[in-house]
């Protein structure tokens, strides 16, 4: 995937997959902080339903603050699209 504009973020390349949405590493346009955005999967942007559980989750991950959870920076619809921002943690992925 080449590099796009989203909003106000510039995608650098998609990092996962999960049950929901495509996972993208990406920079805000204005600051250039890296972060990861999260963008509900195109099948799934016409579920009323779907796009509610999505931005509950967003929601509530604004609500927690400790040092060992990825903070939600901030939530969404662009263009037709729903996405969630997170901070990015540079690091090992917890996969086996």
């Amino acid at each position: 995937m080449d590099e796009q504009d989203f909003g106000d973020f510039r995608i650098k390349k998609r990092i996962a997959q999960g049950g929901m949405a495509n996972i993208f590493l990406a920079n805000h346009a204005a600051t250039g902080q890296r972060v990861v955005l999260k963008k509900l999967l195109p099948e799934l942007q016409q579920n009323p339903e779907i796009i509610d559980l999505f931005l509950t989750e967003a929601d509530l991950g604004r609500l927690l603050r400790h040092h060992n959870i990825v903070q939600v920076l901030d939530a969404g619809e662009e263009s037709g699209e729903y996405y969630i921002v997170m901070e990015y943690v540079d690091g090992v992925t917890l996969e086996t």
